[in-house]
């Protein structure tokens, strides 16, 4: 695990004091309440207005606007099993956070609210880093809330390890890759294809150059998350016969694959592929590293691939 990786999740969670409305560049946030009446409607309002302040200082790098929400005595238990104590210590350790990682935008997902006193809210949920939405960054929070002298206060908060419902979650990073795109080269002009299959538990790519038939794919490739090696892979094949495999690593905005080969006639082939991310509709690809039974092969020029406007 990075460094950076242990500060946002060792910390994350204390946003969860009321964190339960977010929007713009902190992402969409899914609420949920189970409170049994109306009884405590103006103390959840309380407690969602506050959230909506805690989560603007946080995208601000704001750490002591965000301590002043926890009570003086507050304690912390993160996913690491680090015991934080009191406010002061709270307020210490966002400043670290903003200090190594700069600021850290949340997706939440309350999953429940509970009133057992008056003065008293128990909430639970799901924190994900927006940076990167797969499981790897997301973690289960249960924070109490008490009310002093009028207002909503963190009194604790701990965080646990968050198991993903089904291997598909691990593919959520590569949701903008769905859809329709195009590439040209100097002689070709390639279209391909990204959809769910297998209950989206894998991705299906399909490609064909222009003005072949759609249904007869040139190369097919399949995306899926391997649960041994903890990483996406795909597997390649080709309409000639050769196949090959990949493990992919993120890298930012870019993803990185290791691959390697099998052509048709039996020679082993391996690569690293770039894939750059443009934006939603946009990406480029490039071929580097290759080699053919072991000679250096010269890298392929970057190729930008678009999406189809029929798909936008």
């Amino acid at each position: 695990m990075t460094v950076k990786r242990k500060l946002v999740l060792g910390i994350a969670t204390t946003l969860l004091a009321s964190m339960v409305s977010v929007t713009g560049q902190l992402g969409a946030i899914a609420q949920k309440s189970d409170s049994s009446s109306s009884k405590y409607a103006d103390d959840e309002k309380a407690i969602r207005s506050q959230a909506e302040q805690y989560a603007k200082s946080f995208a601000m790098g704001d750490a002591k606007t965000i301590a002043d929400q926890w009570t003086k005595d507050a304690t912390f238990l993160d996913l690491e099993g680090h015991e934080l104590h009191g406010r002061d210590e709270i307020e210490k350790s966002f400043n670290k956070l903003f200090s190594a990682g700069g600021r850290q935008p949340l997706q939440v997902e309350v999953e429940s609210v509970r009133f057992p006193a008056p003065n008293v809210a128990i909430e639970q949920g799901i924190t994900r880093s927006l940076q990167s939405p797969s499981p790897d960054s997301a973690s289960r929070y249960t924070v109490v809330h008490v009310k002093e002298n009028g207002k909503w206060l963190i009194s604790n908060a701990t965080e646990t390890a968050y198991v993903p419902k089904s291997s598909a979650e691990y593919l959520n990073d590569l949701n903008w890759l769905l859809g329709d795109w195009s590439a040209a080269s100097e002689k070709d002009k390639l279209h391909f294809r990204a959809r769910w299959v297998a209950d989206k538990h894998f991705i299906l790519c399909t490609y064909h150059f222009d003005g072949a038939d759609p249904d007869k794919i040139s190369d097919a490739e399949i995306i899926g998350w391997d649960p041994v090696r903890k990483e996406i892979f795909s597997s390649s094949f080709g309409a000639g016969g050769g196949f090959g495999q990949a493990h992919w690593v993120r890298d930012g905005q870019s993803w990185v694959r290791q691959a390697w080969a099998v052509t048709p006639e039996g020679a082993k082939a391996s690569a690293i592929y770039r894939i750059k991310s443009l934006g939603k509709d946009a990406f480029t690809w490039q071929s580097a590293s290759r080699t053919l039974d072991g000679a250096a092969q010269p890298d392929t020029n970057e190729i930008k691939v678009v999406r189809d406007t029929a798909t936008k």
